[in-house]
């Protein structure tokens, strides 16, 4: 149960983020060109994401390429580069930037002691109200995008979530702001964590101008140039398949997924009842990509989650035929009964929570077309 909380204690909070996770995440656009826009306030912003530079809002620029010195999401707009306290607290497993939205991205501050009595509790439930109680909602950035009445809803509970609410920039049709928070409970807290939180208290300032703005991006599926025709796998409790897994289908969808991906595991929670809600001659099956590094998380995810289709594992064969073409998670493909894949992936989540299940289900009867 503890790896299992730890992949979920942000994952919980993800109910409208509608992204994926990229295994490149310097790789989701390209830019041949690096320009920097001057506001007419002086503020620095980039005029598109790029994938090798981006300069903050204090002209500092940095590579892409230092993947582990920076947070950003290229259909959210900005990122922000971590500030030397940031980086202690994250090397100390401490501190982790949680996406509460399209439109939202907030820096949390989690001590020993909360993450043990969170990876302890009973249930999912007791877990997130430990998390919510004790943990310390430091920073965030927010981009408001004008005449979003969705964006300004969840603008609404940033200024609740936040003491301090900066206006930083307006650019790209929106305007983005910094919150931070100075009031922590240190109760359970080591003389350590307390200097760490002190220490990202007295640096809020720098990490506002340590924000880099962009035009936010839609991310780009790409043709899919794999198939499903030939390869042997094993599932996750052992039983040897091949791609007669889709012989007696008219239509499989495909769930590509790994432990680490926030997003995959978000919309595990409604893949159950999908499964349940699948027209005649249409089965669900899903990849665990990284599943055999660690065999006893994903099966703790897969019984938590309520997984009742087959979980499969990667192996040299399925990756030579389809997984090198996958570039990031979620991706779900739909095959026919041949190991085809009919139309373009779905890269990322379809749809907000609640509504996933009729996303795919649209999807399926869309897919389900293109065979006749």
């Amino acid at each position: 149960m503890k790896k299992l909380l730890c992949a979920l204690f942000v994952s919980a909070f993800l109910t409208a983020a509608l992204a994926g996770c990229s295994s490149d995440p310097a790789a989701q656009q390209d830019t041949s060109q690096h320009t920097v826009i001057t506001m007419e306030d002086g503020t620095l912003v980039n005029e598109a994401f790029d994938q090798e530079t981006m300069t903050t809002l204090d002209g500092t620029s940095f590579l892409m390429e230092n993947v582990n010195t920076y947070y950003t999401s290229p259909e959210m707009g900005f990122g922000v580069v971590f500030t030397d306290p940031v980086k202690t607290a994250l090397a100390n497993g401490h501190f982790e930037m949680v996406p509460f939205s399209p439109y939202a991205v907030y820096g949390i501050y989690l001590p020993s002691a909360t993450a043990d009595a969170v990876m302890s509790a009973e249930t999912e439930e007791d877990a997130m109200a430990i998390f919510e109680e004790q943990s310390f909602c430091f920073a965030g950035i927010f981009r408001l995008p004008a005449g979003d009445a969705e964006a300004a809803e969840d603008f609404a509970y940033f200024k609740e979530a936040f003491a301090d609410t900066e206006k930083i920039c307006t650019a790209f049709d929106a305007d983005y702001y910094f919150g931070s928070n100075t009031a922590y409970a240190n109760d359970g807290m080591t003389e350590e964590e307390k200097g760490e939180v002190e220490a990202l208290i007295a640096d809020r300032e720098n990490l506002m101008k340590k924000t880099f703005i962009f035009p936010p991006t839609e991310v780009q599926g790409s043709s899919f140039e794999g198939d499903f025709s030939q390869f042997e796998t094993q599932t996750l409790s052992g039983e040897t398949v091949t791609q007669d897994i889709f012989a007696d289908y008219d239509l499989t969808m495909v769930k590509l997924w790994t432990t680490w991906c926030n997003y995959c595991i978000t919309e595990m929670e409604e893949m159950p009842e999908l499964k349940d809600s699948l027209p005649e001659g249409v089965n669900i099956i899903s990849i665990c990509l990284d599943g055999a590094d660690d065999m006893e998380l994903t099966q703790e995810i897969v019984d938590y989650m309520g997984i009742n289709y087959p979980t499969l594992l990667a192996s040299e064969s399925l990756n030579s035929c389809a997984l090198q073409y996958i570039s990031s998670v979620p991706t779900t493909l739909f095959v026919d009964s041949t190991g085809k894949v009919i139309g373009q992936p779905i890269t990322g989540v379809p749809a907000k929570s609640g509504e996933i299940v009729q996303a795919y289900l649209d999807e399926i009867d869309m897919r389900l077309a293109l065979e006749k």
